[in-house]
């Protein structure tokens, strides 16, 4: 005849090891999901025509922000994630989507204009990429949703990962340029 070995304590201690995998699975698939990203965001910003590239860059935004809320089971809306991105891009570079509006319309300049587009659009698209991205992924850990979350609440936050992400979209773009380099050489 056969028992029942597992005890109470057991069927716990294996829930909690099914739930911090759970975690750490999500955590990984964010990570994934933000470099991606901000690689996308990166190269959306080398879009030619000016203020196409803050439109594309805003549309991978929002994609990022609807996965990652797909991820975490979480309905997502444009609209809301709109005025956030808003709130939040707009709150650090000034106003309204201010220098990714600015750094685009440089393009308008022939030579060095579009230059300057082409070296600080890709960092600044894709630290902010991150930064956003970071921050929606902890607010939907934490239980928030796309309809909830406070730009003042998320500013100091998203200041903190903005500072990461220019590190990071400066390596991402180093890489995107050696690999470039690496088959031009060849």
């Amino acid at each position: 005849m056969a028992t029942d070995s597992s005890s109470p304590a057991a069927d716990a201690a294996a829930a909690t090891e099914v739930e911090r995998f759970e975690v750490l699975n999500r955590e990984a698939k964010t990570n994934d999901l933000v470099k991606n990203h901000v690689m996308m965001a990166s190269a959306a910003s080398l879009v030619p025509l000016p203020l196409l590239d803050v439109a594309a860059i805003t549309g991978v935004q929002l994609r990022l922000i609807a996965k990652l809320a797909q991820l975490h089971g979480k309905s997502f809306s444009e609209n809301a994630a709109r005025n956030t991105i808003a709130g939040l891009v707009g709150g650090v570079f000034g106003h309204g989507a201010g220098i990714l509006t600015a750094i685009s319309v440089t393009k308008f300049i022939p030579g060095f204009g579009w230059m300057l587009g082409a070296v600080s659009l890709p960092v600044v698209a894709g630290a902010s990429t991150y930064a956003l991205g970071r921050v929606y992924a902890r607010h939907f850990e934490s239980g928030g949703s796309v309809y909830d979350i406070s730009v003042d609440s998320v500013r100091a936050y998203y200041n903190e990962q903005l500072k990461k992400g220019r590190r990071l979209a400066r390596v991402v773009g180093e890489q995107m340029g050696g690999e470039s380099n690496a088959s031009q050489s060849a």
